[in-house]
């Protein structure tokens, strides 16, 4: 998590197809995200890095990575983000990740939690 260089070559040797999706969703919702990851980022989110970084959060790139990876593997990845940085950022989107059964999700309420708090920046 922490080296994202490594993912999608970490991702064709598991054949976990969309780690690397979800790997860069990690990276883009930590609280300083990277100017340099841009580019990586604008493959599965129109939200800017800027927008990102003041906690924006993309509700159809979780989805997708969630499906794409499976409940068990997003888990397993969700677990492994404490190390997506040096440690003096935070993960934007645990909210939304710590729910327990994400295959129940209230997508609506927490769409409506998250559009509160974009309103508020």
């Amino acid at each position: 998590m922490y080296a994202p260089r490594w993912t999608p070559l970490i991702q064709e040797y598991l054949g976990w197809e969309g780690l690397e999706s979800a790997c860069y969703y990690f990276h883009a919702h930590i609280s300083d995200v990277s100017k340099n990851m841009e580019s990586l980022f604008a493959k599965y989110t129109p939200i800017s890095v800027e927008d990102l970084a003041i906690g924006l959060f993309d509700i159809d790139w979780f989805k997708a990575a969630h499906k794409e990876l499976g409940a068990k593997r997003f888990e397993m990845l969700y677990e492994a983000a404490k190390y997506v940085s040096d440690g003096a950022k935070t993960f934007e989107g645990k909210d939304v990740c710590r729910c327990k059964d994400r295959e129940k999700l209230k997508l609506k309420e927490t769409e409506e939690k998250f559009r509160i708090r974009e309103i508020r920046i």
